[in-house]
């Protein structure tokens, strides 16, 4: 919540690399039926930010050819 607050953020995740799988493993979630999946490194935005190391903000993730809507469709929220 302290983060959620912090950034004035509709929805924060956090995801932590598995170096074994090559995967990020999301370890908090709004919802928690997302906590512990999976996705892999260059998988969407959240990938591709793992993959490169660069800052992403970006105001309409739905334009943003990185942006992986599987995660969406899981969970029935629609990112913003």
């Amino acid at each position: 919540e302290v983060t959620h607050d912090l950034l004035a953020a509709d929805r924060v995740t956090l995801f932590i690399v598995d170096d074994i799988s090559k995967q990020l493993v999301c370890k908090i979630s709004k919802d928690a039926a997302f906590e512990g999946k999976r996705i892999a490194i260059g998988q969407g935005i959240a990938g591709y930010v793992a993959q490169t190391g660069d800052t992403v903000n970006i105001a309409d993730a739905y334009i943003d050819p990185r942006f992986d809507s599987k995660i969406d469709q899981l969970t029935g929220y629609t990112t913003k």
